[in-house]
């Protein structure tokens, strides 16, 4: 079985700094705003999604990874 990274999650206190850190320390591109939240990059084919505590979301949240999205590749059969 096989997989592949969909997107990693970042949650910080300042989504704009924290974006402009990956862009020219790593050589990220923004991919687009997401307006009071923060936005996603794009980190050499990785998807970054950077965000702030976002207080409509009612579960617990921490600064730091929030998750990693990974996509599974089965054969059938298997």
């Amino acid at each position: 079985m096989a997989f592949s990274v969909q997107h990693v999650h970042l949650k910080c206190g300042d989504p704009k700094k924290t974006a402009q850190f990956y862009i020219d320390n790593f050589g990220a591109t923004m991919k687009r705003d997401i307006p009071g939240r923060g936005c996603q990059l794009d980190l050499h084919g990785l998807q970054l999604n950077v965000t702030t505590i976002v207080d409509t979301q009612n579960h617990e949240q921490h600064l730091g990874i929030e998750h990693i999205a990974c996509r599974l590749m089965t054969t059938p059969g298997r």
